[in-house]
């Protein structure tokens, strides 16, 4: 080989190599630079959301690329490389033509949720807005176009139906507000008022175009209906409110169901005035419930009544009404048919009734026997009939023993011991005058404080022969505080010559019952007849919020037509007497003060526990004489009178004067009345056993022994009740 050509090819082969490590080098910085824009590529292909709507594009791409990178194509790389630049592009734009479609479709949502309602096309509207958020979710940009104007068009379709139908939907509030702002009545329509509301209200929602129309105008038709007719039946009622009243007056209603009427009466028209059309067709119906029951009660046929007899106030918190009936014991009275009310300072308030029961016995009995000298024919007689009566009373009646002598005598207080009775009633003497009214008066008080149903049973014949200190009873007396009691007097006339005119009088206006010369194998029946009005009454209880001392007017109404039973109880309950009667027992014997009474009558029990203290019962006279403006003579009576606080003044009215002025009072007067008369029987005692003890005593001795034993100097103070203590001894 030529040396030339030697240098030559070592020449051109180590160009060659030199080319080819150029060539070399070049691919790997090309590769390695190429490899770091790979890199670049996919970071930034991952931050592009919508990549993944090229993402076969892409990972083709991504795939070329490498094995060009891998096997150094480095001449490709520019191509690759634009074609990565192209689709990061088109990656980018199809971002921002989502976000603007998502915004598009956010806006029309805005607008959708701005319609007061879809109506027929919710269905369509929520479909679309779903297939939107695919279409974003997927990045389909050739719907995007579609589909926003399918929401377009739904919009337009949908704002058109909210156009058509607001003027329904603001018919309907304003047809609503028509209630909203007035008191109204629905009445008979009601039910169709509810329905016309819930069809427009349903129209409304399904915002269908061809119902609201009819059921709108419907819903609005009633509403005026409605308020017409409410102005109607307001005038209807007031009317027929003031006619219910003149019927209470044309028909003869007792003065409480006037007032009532009256007042329901008010109450409507109060009701109506204040546009409370529920309260006023409440008491309406009251008005017209309590006519309908008050004409049952007096005007429908009722074989049987009830009658109140008795009272007892003895509870703080109830009052229980003692009523007879008529009907037999197999009638059931029913509770819930009673109506109570009270007028408590003028103002009638309705009150419950808690129990309705029938007492049987538990009755309180004062047996009055006639031991005057009158009876001597018929002492025996009478006994017997007493013990007969006494054999027929039930083991819960109890009994007591008083006489009518001449002084009012108490035997036997109240027992349910009948032995002790019979004893007592065989150990009686027959003598003396006759203190008839006396007698029955003080046992009608002492009786009025028992327990249970009440009444005197008195056996004489009727003469009234007292011992005259010029402040005896009447026959009126014994009626009035019997009346005040509610204590009935039951009479048996014994003997030939018996008073009957009176004694019938007697015991038929206390609302006792008189019998004369009944044998004595009646008087079980006599006893059966007492018992059938006092043994067998009705026990009305019913709750107070009243104390049980004052005094106050019921009413008491039981209707029950359908079992022919009525009745209608309208009277004054003498709550403060008979409270008083039942603590009689609280006046102090030693307080001189407490005997002064303008309210309650003194009681044979009251003045015995006095003892024998003339000086006491003396003061007592003298404080009443006092209260009504008496000129005392003595110092010592007027000083006394002061010192206990009675007056600060000596009086001016002689003893006339202040007699008449008492007599103006009941109470005041009878209680006069029966302290002049314990006076009587205090003197009268003294003196009898002064008489017996002293054969051939003179009047003028006995006057003088009578002072000397109460310590009164002056022996003629008591003259007039020694001389009427002498005639009777004679």
């Amino acid at each position: 080989m030529k040396r030339g050509l030697k240098i030559g090819i070592i020449c051109g082969a180590s160009v060659i190599g030199v080319a080819i490590i150029t060539l070399v080098t070049i691919a790997l910085i090309k590769t390695s630079s190429f490899k770091d824009s790979l890199t670049d590529f996919t970071d930034k292909a991952a931050a592009v959301a919508s990549m993944k709507a090229y993402e076969n594009d892409y990972q083709t791409l991504v795939n070329d690329a490498t094995d060009a990178s891998d096997y150094y194509k480095f001449w490709t790389y520019g191509d690759y490389e634009d074609k990565f630049a192209e689709l990061l592009g088109q990656a980018d734009e199809a971002d921002r033509k989502t976000t603007a479609f998502r915004g598009s479709v956010a806006e029309l949502k805005t607008k959708f949720d701005a319609l007061y309602s879809l109506g027929k096309y919710k269905s369509d509207v929520d479909s679309e807005f779903t297939r939107a958020d695919g279409y974003a979710r997927d990045f389909k940009l050739d719907m995007y176009d579609k589909s926003l104007k399918n929401l377009e068009t739904l919009l337009a379709s949908a704002t058109d139906l909210n156009k058509k139908m607001a003027k329904y939907v603001i018919a309907f509030k304003e047809s609503t507000e028509k209630l909203n702002g007035s008191a109204y009545i629905l009445g008979d329509l009601e039910g169709e008022f509810n329905e016309a509301k819930n069809d427009a209200k349903k129209a409304i929602e399904e915002f269908d175009e061809s119902k609201v129309s009819k059921a709108v105008a419907r819903y609005a038709q009633l509403i005026d209906q409605i308020l017409e007719n409410t102005q109607e039946l307001v005038t209807t009622y007031k009317d027929n409110a003031d006619d219910l009243v003149d019927h209470a007056i044309d028909y003869g209603y007792s003065e409480f169901d006037k007032t009532m009427v009256n007042n329901l009466r008010d109450r409507v028209k109060e009701a109506a005035e204040s546009e409370d059309y529920a309260r006023m067709e409440e008491e309406y119906a009251n008005l017209t419930s309590w006519i309908d029951d008050t004409d049952a009660a007096l005007f429908s046929y009722a074989e049987n009544t009830l009658k109140w007899v008795q009272a007892d106030v003895s509870d703080d918190d109830s009052v229980k009404l003692y009523m007879s009936s008529t009907a037999d014991d197999s009638y059931d009275l029913k509770l819930e048919d009673f109506v109570v009310y009270e007028n408590d300072g003028g103002n009638w308030n309705e009150r419950k009734a808690t129990d309705i029961s029938q007492i049987r016995g538990m009755m309180s009995i004062d047996l009055v026997a006639d031991v005057s000298s009158s009876m001597w024919d018929d002492f025996y007689t009478m006994q017997c009939a007493l013990e007969s009566f006494i054999n027929s009373t039930s083991s819960d009646t109890k009994l007591g023993l008083s006489t009518i002598g001449t002084i009012y005598e108490r035997h036997q207080t109240m027992t349910g011991n009948k032995e002790m009775i019979r004893n007592s009633l065989w150990s009686l003497n027959c003598d003396g005058l006759t203190s008839l009214y006396q007698s029955l008066y003080s046992s009608v008080v002492y009786t009025a404080s028992q327990t249970g149903s009440r009444c005197v049973v008195a056996f004489t014949d009727g003469d009234n022969v007292p011992y005259g200190t010029g402040y005896d009873y009447s026959a009126q007396d014994v009626i009035d505080v019997s009346k005040y009691y509610q204590v009935p007097v039951y009479i048996i006339g014994i003997g030939y010559n018996v008073n009957s005119y009176t004694l019938r009088n007697i015991a038929e206006s206390t609302g006792g019952l008189y019998f004369e010369n009944i044998g004595v194998s009646k008087l079980a029946d006599v006893y059966a007849e007492i018992y059938e009005k006092l043994g067998r009454l009705y026990a009305l209880t019913y709750l107070t919020d009243m104390a049980n001392d004052v005094s106050r007017t019921i009413y008491v109404r039981y209707t029950d037509i359908e079992n022919g039973m009525s009745a209608v109880i309208d009277g004054v309950l003498e709550a403060e007497t008979l409270q008083d009667a039942y603590h009689a027992s609280d006046i102090d014997g030693s307080d001189v003060l407490s005997y002064y009474t303008e309210t309650s009558y003194l009681s044979s029990d009251d003045l015995l526990k006095l003892g024998d203290s003339l000086d006491k019962l003396q003061t007592i006279i003298n404080i009443y004489f006092a209260h009504y403006g008496y000129k005392f003579s003595t110092d010592a009576a007027l000083d006394k009178m002061i010192s206990l606080g009675v007056i600060k003044k000596n009086g001016k009215l002689d003893n006339d004067s202040v007699l008449k002025k008492m007599k103006n009072d009941k109470i005041v007067y009878q209680n006069l009345s029966a302290l002049f008369n314990f006076r009587y029987e205090m003197i009268f005692k003294v003196a009898s056993q002064l008489y017996y003890s002293n054969p051939g005593i003179s009047y003028d001795q006995m006057r003088v022994a009578v002072h000397e034993h109460f310590g009164e100097s002056n022996q003629n103070r008591f003259s007039y009740d020694v001389k009427a203590a002498w005639s009777a001894l004679h």
